[in-house]
């Protein structure tokens, strides 16, 4: 529902549903973070919101490929741009990268 906003939801193995939904009105960014591990390197897909203070994570136990998830973050880039919020500093486009700790 890129007008409203993104519905996430958590679905348990006892057949519980947690929803949450987003208005993108709160969505400051959608920011695309590379996760290292000692094992492995993978992407996930986290939002800004506004008036929260950490990120909210889209998929929490799945690891989507980056080919699945720059699709998804561009078209949250596009809906938020379409809604004519002016960019604050906080909106301006960046990249949170990680690093391995060595």
């Amino acid at each position: 529902m890129p007008a409203l906003g993104v519905q996430l939801e958590t679905h348990y193995g006892s057949r519980k549903i947690i929803r949450r939904f987003v208005p993108i009105s709160k969505i400051l960014k959608p920011v695309l973070n590379e996760c290292v591990t000692p094992v492995t390197c993978y992407w996930s897909l986290s939002l800004i919101v506004g008036g929260e203070d950490e990120l909210t994570l889209v998929f929490k136990e799945l690891n989507p490929p980056v080919k699945m998830l720059v699709p998804i973050w561009k078209a949250l880039c596009a809906a938020i741009d379409s809604k004519g919020i002016p960019h604050s500093s906080t909106r301006k486009k960046f990249c949170h990268h990680s690093t391995p700790v060595r």
